[in-house]
C-alpha cells in the first residue's frame, strides 16, 4: 500500500492541529488520513507503537492501518469510523444515557492510564512547573486579562505544590467529548491521539471544561467511571489547579485565532467562577450524582 493508492474524498477541517486531514478511499473502503511535515516521522512511529498498546488493552478506537513517506510529507492512514461526534449527539439522550456514556469514557481513560511511561522520562514535577512558569510569563505579557485574575493566580500559587514526582502514564493528550464518536450502533469510540504525551494521571482531566459545558451528566459519569465512585479529595484540588493553569494561558493562546476565540475563553472564565463559586468550593457545581 502507498500514498497514491488512496483517493481523496474530502478534506476534514475539524480540530486545531496543523496537520492536514482527509477522508480517503481505497478499494471501496473509506479511511482517515493525516498528513504532516517530515519532521513528524519519529513522533508518528512512537504514536503507532502506543496505539498498538491501546488496542491491546481493549479500547474502542480507530485503528492505524499504515504510515509512510511521500515526497516531503509523512502520512498515516486510519480506519474510518462511520458515525458522528458524541458532542453533537449527547443532548439527544436522556440524562441517564449521557451519564452512562461518561462512565464508559471514564473507564476507558483508566485503561489508557494503565500504560506506564518509560523510566527515563523527565520528572513530572519538573515538566509541570516549567510549563506553568511559561504560562504565567505569557499571561503577564498579554494585553488581555482575566476579570478575576487574582483568584486564579492565588489558587495556582497556593496549590502548585500538589504536583510532585508521581508515576507517569500514557496520556491521550486531548481527552474530551470532542474527540469521541458514536459509531453507527451508538457505541463509544475514542479518536485523535495525536497530542499524546506522558504525565501524572489526573492531568488528563485538564480538558474537563469541554465535557461539563456539553453535559454535566456526561462529565459526572466520566469522573465516577474513572474512580468507580470513590473520588479522592486531592483529585478535586488538582482538577481545579489544572483548569486554573489552562485558564491563564487561554487568552494568549486565543488572540491569534481572532475575537471569536477570545470571547469563548472569556466565557470559560465565567463558567469556572460559577462552577467553583469564585474558588470557594473545590467540588464543581456541575458534578451530579445519578
Amino acid at each position: 500500500m502507498a500514498f497514491l493508492d488512496y483517493k481523496i474524498i474530502e478534506e476534514i477541517k475539524y480540530g486545531w492541529s496543523n496537520e492536514k486531514k482527509y477522508k480517503v478511499e481505497k478499494d471501496n473502503v473509506f479511511y482517515f488520513m493525516r498528513v504532516n511535515n517530515l519532521n513528524k516521522l519519529d513522533d508518528l512511529k512512537q504514536e503507532y507503537e502506543m496505539m498498538c498498546k491501546v488496542k491491546e488493552i481493549g479500547i474502542s478506537t480507530n485503528i492505524e492501518v499504515e504510515f509512510g513517506i511521500y515526497e516531503d510529507k509523512v502520512y498515516s492512514v486510519w480506519s474510518w469510523v462511520d458515525g458522528e461526534l458524541l458532542e453533537n449527539r449527547i443532548n439527544d439522550f436522556s440524562k441517564e444515557k449521557q451519564y452512562e456514556y461518561g462512565l464508559i469514557a471514564g473507564r476507558y481513560l483508566k485503561k489508557i492510564h494503565s500504560i506506564e511511561a518509560k523510566e527515563n522520562i523527565t520528572s513530572y514535577k519538573e515538566k509541570f512547573n516549567t510549563k506553568l512558569n511559561k504560562k504565567i510569563k505569557s499571561y503577564n505579557e498579554c494585553e488581555l486579562k482575566l476579570k478575576k485574575e487574582k483568584l486564579f493566580l492565588d489558587y495556582i500559587d497556593k496549590n502548585r505544590s500538589l504536583i510532585q514526582d508521581e508515576k507517569q502514564v500514557f496520556h491521550h493528550g486531548d481527552y474530551h467529548i470532542g474527540n469521541m464518536m458514536l459509531d453507527k450502533n451508538d457505541n463509544l469510540v475514542i479518536i485523535d491521539y495525536n497530542r499524546y504525551d506522558f504525565g501524572e494521571p489526573y492531568a488528563e482531566f485538564n480538558r474537563m471544561i469541554w465535557n461539563a459545558k456539553a453535559s454535566k451528566y456526561f462529565a459526572s459519569g466520566l469522573v465516577d467511571g474513572y474512580f468507580e465512585n470513590n473520588i479522592p479529595l486531592d483529585f478535586w484540588k488538582k482538577l481545579l489547579l489544572y483548569l486554573a493553569c489552562n485558564m491563564i494561558s487561554s487568552l494568549p493562546w486565543a488572540i491569534p485565532f481572532g475575537e471569536e476565540e477570545v470571547e469563548i475563553m472569556k466565557k470559560q472564565e465565567d463558567d469556572i467562577l460559577s462552577w467553583y463559586d469564585d474558588f470557594k468550593s473545590i467540588i464543581p457545581s456541575w458534578y451530579t450524582k445519578l
